[in-house]
C-alpha cells in the first residue's frame, strides 16, 4: 500500500515539474546589434514562469573557444547578463550564447564588429628628402585622450625585421584621423632601397601598409619655375624645369584650372634644364592654376595666378546695331597663325572698336592702332576667339584691357 501511494507521489511531482518546464519562455534582448569592438557584450534576459534557481549559460565565441557561467538573482524574473571583454580578445564576429533554465533552451546570436585601422601613405614611393606621411582611421577610438589606448607605430623592412635606426612610436588613439610623420633620410642612409610597411598595432590587432624606399643614386630632385607668379588673362605662361639628371622618358605636365577639364602636356627631357612655353594652355579665366610634372618615378608641384580683369557688359544689340564681320574673325584666325602682317590686323582692331563702342576716353577720336604696340600674348585671344573657344564678349573685354590699361593706345 506504501509502494503505491510512493508512485503516486512521484507521478504527481513529475506531472507538476512538466507543467512548470512547459509554461517557462526564456526572452532574450542584446542591447546593441551589432556591438562595438570594445564592448562589453550586454543582454537583458527575461524568463516567464521563473519560480527561483539558477539559469546556466554557454557562450561559444568567435574563435571556437568557450565560456560558461551561472546567473542567479533575478528580480521581477529579469536579469542583465554581462560579459565582460574587450578588444584585446580580438573576438570579433558572430557570439553563440545558450541559456538553460529548467531544461528549457534559448539560443541567442550576437555580432561583435571587426577593430579596423585603415591605412595609407602620402606616396607609395619615397626618396631622400621627403617626409614620410601615414594615415590612420580607425573605427573605434577614445576621444579622452588620457584614456586612449595607443597606436604602437613602426617601419619594418620586407622580411619582418626592423631597420637600422627604426625605433617604434606610440600615439594616442582618441580621434577617428590619425596623422604621423616618419624620416626617409635615416631609412635611405642606413638601409637598403626595397619595400618596407608601415605596421600599426592597435590592442591586439595589427595592420600594414607598404611603401618603396629608393636610394639617393636613382634619385631626380625636379626644379620648377613659372617666368612670373602672376599673369594678365591671356597671356602665355613659361615654366621652366631644372633636373638633376636626364632620364630616357618623356615629363608628363598636369595643369588643373580654375575651371574646367584638366590639362595634361608630355613633352621630352633632353637636358636638365628646359624652358617650356605653354602657347597652346588657355590662360583666359582668372584664378589660381595649379600644375604637378612627372618625371619618370619623381615629381613636383607648382602654381600660378592669372588676375581678375573688369568686365564690361556685352553690348544691346538692335536691327540697325553692328556686329563683328566674318572678315574679322577670318583675319583674327589668319594672324595668329602668323600669316597676316601686324599692321594689317591693327585695322580689324580699330573695326571692332568703332563697331562696338567700347566704353573708352576720347572715343570720337581714335587714331589707327600702330602695329608695333600689339603684344605678342594677344595673338592667343585672337586665335582662340576665330576657333570659337571663347566668345566675342570675351574677345572685346580683351581689347577694352589694353586700351584702358594703356597697353595699346587710341
Amino acid at each position: 500500500m506504501r509502494k503505491n501511494w510512493f508512485f503516486a507521489l512521484l507521478i504527481l511531482g513529475m506531472l507538476i515539474g512538466s507543467q512548470q518546464a512547459f509554461g517557462i519562455e526564456i526572452i532574450t534582448n542584446p542591447l546593441k546589434d551589432p556591438f562595438g569592438p570594445n564592448d562589453w557584450i550586454e543582454i537583458d534576459i527575461e524568463i516567464d514562469g521563473y519560480y527561483g534557481g539558477v539559469v546556466e549559460w554557454n557562450a561559444i565565441m568567435p574563435d571556437g573557444s568557450m565560456d560558461s557561467g551561472e546567473l542567479s538573482s533575478f528580480k521581477a524574473s529579469k536579469k542583465l547578463h554581462t560579459i565582460l571583454r574587450n578588444a584585446f580578445d580580438n573576438q570579433f564576429g558572430n557570439w553563440t550564447i545558450t541559456y538553460n533554465y529548467n531544461g528549457i533552451n534559448k539560443t541567442t546570436f550576437v555580432e561583435v564588429e571587426p577593430l579596423t585601422v585603415e591605412i595609407h601613405t602620402d606616396k607609395d614611393k619615397y626618396f631622400p628628402g621627403d617626409t614620410g606621411t601615414a594615415f590612420f582611421k580607425t573605427n573605434y577610438y577614445n576621444p579622452i585622450a588620457s584614456q586612449a589606448e595607443s597606436y604602437r607605430i613602426e617601419i619594418l623592412n620586407d622580411e619582418g625585421e626592423k631597420p637600422l635606426l627604426a625605433d617604434f612610436t606610440d600615439v594616442k588613439a582618441y580621434r577617428a584621423m590619425t596623422v604621423h610623420t616618419f624620416s626617409i633620410n635615416d631609412l635611405v642612409k642606413y638601409n637598403p632601397p626595397g619595400t618596407y610597411y608601415v605596421v600599426v598595432k592597435y590592442y591586439n590587432s595589427v595592420f600594414e601598409y607598404p611603401f618603396y624606399l629608393g636610394d639617393a643614386i636613382s634619385f631626380v630632385s625636379i626644379f620648377l619655375g613659372t617666368d612670373k607668379s602672376s599673369y594678365l588673362p591671356g597671356e602665355t605662361v613659361e615654366l621652366n624645369i631644372v633636373v638633376s639628371k636626364v632620364l630616357n622618358s618623356n615629363a608628363v605636365l598636369e595643369i588643373i584650372p580654375p575651371m574646367g577639364a584638366i590639362i595634361t602636356k608630355t613633352f621630352p627631357i633632353i637636358s636638365q634644364s628646359t624652358h617650356v612655353i605653354l602657347d597652346d594652355i588657355s590662360t583666359t579665366t582668372s584664378g589660381n592654376y595649379k600644375y604637378t610634372l612627372e618625371y619618370g618615378e619623381f615629381q613636383n608641384t607648382g602654381e600660378f595666378f592669372v588676375e581678375e580683369i573688369e568686365k564690361i557688359e556685352e553690348p544691346v544689340k538692335t536691327d540697325d546695331s553692328p556686329i563683328i564681320q566674318d572678315w574679322v574673325r577670318d583675319s583674327a584666325n589668319l594672324w595668329s597663325n602668323n600669316k597676316m602682317t601686324d599692321d594689317r590686323f591693327a585695322k580689324g582692331i580699330d573695326a571692332i572698336i568703332k563697331e562696338y563702342k567700347i566704353n573708352i576716353p576720347n572715343f570720337d577720336d581714335l587714331e589707327e592702332i600702330p602695329a608695333q604696340q600689339i603684344p605678342n600674348w594677344f595673338k592667343n585671344n585672337a586665335k582662340w576667339w576665330s576657333e570659337g573657344q571663347i566668345t566675342d564678349l570675351d574677345f572685346t573685354n580683351g581689347i577694352e584691357f589694353l586700351v584702358k590699361n594703356g597697353i595699346i593706345r587710341v
